[in-house]
């Protein structure tokens, strides 16, 4: 009930949360009056399931609690999708791409790896605004600054190449400014 409470207060504050309703009190402490309250809370949070509040879709349903609002869902992408969160790093299959993200004060700071044994030319999309990119070379050392790069609605696409499993750190440090734009390129007169 103690976990419940606290999750109303963020849920009204404007928080979203994604679960199934809780019946009873994994504790037991003050049976069975707890599991009374538990059921009293989850009720206001998550709504009643036939409750005519409650907004459903094809994805998901919602209940909203003060400012925020409570999904019934077991896919958490829809429910991102719905609240308008973009993907982290994105655009790519993450079955054969790896990424991490750090962010440090002066840093937001991607690993990439390629998980294939076959080359991979990408263009992901990274959750970062107004920042130049940067490769790092974990290998040789080497820092190059991106010399294509767009900012788009979900953050920064940066086409990239990576090698049979290979890696990169994608570094993103200073302000993009007036850099000259790349509007064309050619690769063996292509």
């Amino acid at each position: 009930p103690e976990l419940l409470a606290k999750l109303r207060e963020l849920v009204k504050a404007g928080g979203a949360v994604l679960g199934p309703s809780p019946s009873r009190s994994p504790s037991m402490k003050g049976y069975p009056e707890c599991d009374a309250r538990v059921k009293k809370l989850a009720d206001e949070l998550w709504g009643q399931p036939a409750e005519a509040s409650a907004v459903s879709s094809s994805r998901t349903t919602q209940h909203a609690t003060g400012k925020g609002r409570v999904f019934r869902s077991s896919e958490l992408q829809p429910v991102l999708d719905e609240l308008g969160i973009t993907p982290d790093f994105g655009g790519v299959d993450p079955k054969k791409i790896l990424s991490t993200h750090r962010t440090s004060r002066e840093a937001d700071i991607y690993f990439i790896s390629n998980q294939g044994e076959q080359a991979a030319v990408i263009s992901p999309v990274f959750r970062v605004s107004g920042k130049l990119p940067e490769f790092w070379d974990a290998d040789s050392g080497r820092v190059v600054k991106a010399a294509a790069f767009e900012q788009s609605a979900g953050g920064m696409r940066v086409p990239l190449e990576l090698g049979p499993r290979g890696s990169l750190f994608v570094m993103f440090r200073e302000p993009v400014g007036k850099l000259p734009v790349v509007t064309q390129a050619t690769r063996d007169g292509e």
